[in-house]
């Protein structure tokens, strides 16, 4: 897309207004600087969760309004509305970019879609609760959905459509779920124990467990290179984690309120959160330090996704609204 310059805006946002203002603080020495952007109009609800397509050229969306929308990232058009008919609280591409997964709340099921004919391939039963993620594991064989049917994430074989293992923890919830990039483990988030808990994919054992947030959290993805694990939390902090050990690597602090999720670039060299306090912020894997803040929305954002590239970040907010900015 093309950017368009905006003034500098004042800030904060007056609740209600129609279009938030848009701009970016970047450190260290905190100086504004304005970031290329769109603003993606549509849903009429929240927004719950935001993912480019493997090529990049398009952005799925998901949303309490109960659709999942395909967008254009060169045009910013809307190219299509997909009815899962429930809240939709998590929508994941295949690395194929051939079919997408959509997680909902009410009615329990995780729906498949495909890309070319937008048609529904299949519903997907099983979750007896509302379904808090999904996620496609790297060779596109399987998917994992987590929710919070009392401790249990399911594992289904794309191919037949049908469940093929029940990971069974404690009687908790899982808020969250992402696979290794080699595909061998699984990562999810309980609640309220708070624990992480990493499962063998080919057994189905759980092979670890760790302690860390003080509050609720929830588990958003590996490093590009696997080694490090992030974990977000209403107690206002991301976390990372070296999977080889468990050993808490670094705490990012900074937003006000809680944060919703976060996400590693491509190259693995920003990590990107949403957070209740309605900005997105980007920090630095090297000097372990923010290095802008992203204002636009006006309520909780609620998902944040890089292209596959690197080059565009994609935000979901309750504010109804997805905004793209250029990444600096």
């Amino acid at each position: 897309f093309t950017p368009t310059p905006t003034p500098t805006p004042k800030w904060p946002v007056t609740p209600g207004t129609p279009n938030p203002p848009l701009y970016a603080t970047i450190g260290p020495a905190n100086a504004a600087r304005l970031i290329p952007l769109r603003r993606l109009k549509g849903h009429e609800d929240w927004v719950t969760s935001v993912a480019f397509s493997p090529n990049g050229k398009f952005l799925a969306s998901g949303s309490r309004d109960g659709t999942v929308r395909l967008w254009d990232i060169t045009t910013g058009e809307q190219i299509a509305v997909l009815h899962h008919g429930s809240w939709v609280t998590s929508v994941a591409f295949s690395p194929d970019g051939r079919i997408l997964a959509s997680g909902g709340s009410y009615d329990h099921t995780v729906q498949l879609w495909d890309v070319t004919t937008l048609r529904r391939l299949a519903v997907l039963y099983g979750h007896r609760s509302w379904i808090s993620a999904v996620a496609f594991s790297p060779n596109g064989r399987f998917l994992a959905s987590a929710g919070y049917d009392e401790g249990t994430i399911r594992l289904w074989n794309i191919s037949t459509k049908k469940q093929i293992m029940a990971l069974q923890g404690s009687k908790d919830d899982f808020l969250g779920v992402a696979f290794s990039p080699d595909g061998k483990n699984l990562a999810s988030a309980s609640a309220p124990d708070n624990m992480i808990n990493i499962w063998n994919v080919e057994t189905g054992e759980l092979i670890a467990t760790w302690k860390g947030h003080q509050d609720r959290f929830g588990i958003s993805a590996f490093s590009p290179d696997g080694h490090l694990l992030l974990s977000v939390s209403d107690d206002g902090t991301i976390r990372l984690w070296e999977t080889s050990t468990g050993k808490q690597m670094i705490v990012f602090k900074g937003h006000k309120e809680g944060v919703r999720d976060a996400t590693f670039s491509p190259d693995g060299r920003l990590v990107a959160s949403g957070s209740a306090d309605t900005t997105v912020r980007l920090w630095d894997m090297v000097t372990r330090k923010q290095v802008a803040v992203l204002y636009g929305h006006e309520a909780d954002v609620q998902s944040v996704a890089f292209s596959p590239d690197g080059r565009l970040l994609a935000s979901g907010s309750a504010d109804n609204t997805i905004i793209l900015w250029a990444v600096p």
